[in-house]
């Protein structure tokens, strides 16, 4: 559940891999829990697909080539 500011909507797709919620808005902030909290296929789903955004784009092996990248060009 986060907001989408700054590059965090590079990451989170919105109903995908989490949950946008308006900027300074508890009542969003309930709402998601309460829908996650009694769909619990839904939290599945968004756990799953949020685990693999970040195996997928985050690991040790893209981290080291940017670095490189960075670094040799």
């Amino acid at each position: 559940i986060v907001t989408a500011v700054g590059s965090i909507p590079t990451i989170v797709s919105n109903n995908n891999n989490g949950l946008f919620i308006k900027v300074k808005n508890s009542e969003d902030i309930v709402n998601c829990i309460t829908a996650l909290a009694n769909d619990k296929g839904a939290y599945s789903t968004l756990s799953i697909n949020a685990k693999g955004t970040i195996f997928q784009n985050f690991n040790d092996k893209k981290y080291i080539k940017l670095l490189n990248n960075l670094y040799i060009h």
